[in-house]
């Protein structure tokens, strides 16, 4: 299940307008400062500066698996384990897998993966936030962050599967574009979840 902050998503009213885990052409790509998508900043433009900083990291490291472990007790906490479709360590450091690491102040309070496909699409998984820093922008600056590697990749459009016991986090998703999809792939036959998707780029003639 893909998570998100559940503070903002509650206190937000205005809708905004690769390779190796940590290697490859993603390797060191930063976004400073961006706008938490929340406060009716364009795409493509910055909100109030947050103090966020978005890397893309390797996973096996201290704090990441902490953000890792917390997001796994939430998760089961909500869905049976037949429903908890998360990534572990070794399929985030998979080709193709890309692991984003919100920072403040150098401390590491969120998390999110972009798996990329052959096809133009791409899926966001793993997205965390810590709970102290939820309601702060955090989320939005990742969201941001994987939108913009996406297309930078050539990826046109980006999907994520969430659940209906996470109707704050489905609330956040619509007011950043997504929209509502089929259940596809390994999610199909699940009643818990919940697909959406948004198109980033038009397709290539």
């Amino acid at each position: 299940m893909t998570f998100i902050d559940q503070d903002a998503a509650v206190t937000s009213a205005t809708p905004p307008g690769g390779t190796g885990s940590h290697t490859g052409p993603l390797s060191g790509i930063t976004v400073a400062g961006v706008g938490s998508g929340l406060d009716g900043s364009g795409p493509g433009t910055a909100g109030p500066a947050t103090g966020v900083t978005v890397q893309v990291e390797a996973p096996r490291q201290a704090a990441v698996l902490d953000l890792l472990r917390q997001s796994d007790e939430y998760t089961l906490s909500l869905y049976p384990s037949e429903s908890a479709y998360l990534l572990d360590i070794n399929e985030l450091e998979a080709p193709g897998v890309s692991v984003f690491v919100a920072r403040r102040d150098g401390v590491a309070r969120g998390i999110a993966a972009l798996a990329t496909r052959n096809n133009g699409t791409a899926e966001l998984k793993r997205v965390f936030v810590d709970p102290a820093a939820r309601g702060s922008g955090v989320a939005g600056s990742l969201l941001r962050a994987v939108e913009a590697a996406a297309l930078g990749q050539g990826i046109g459009v980006l999907q994520l599967e969430t659940g209906e016991p996470q109707p704050e986090a489905i609330a956040l998703y619509t007011k950043v574009g997504f929209e509502r999809i089929p259940r596809f792939g390994q999610y199909t036959n699940d009643p818990l979840s919940v697909c959406m998707q948004k198109v980033l780029a038009p397709p290539r003639p």
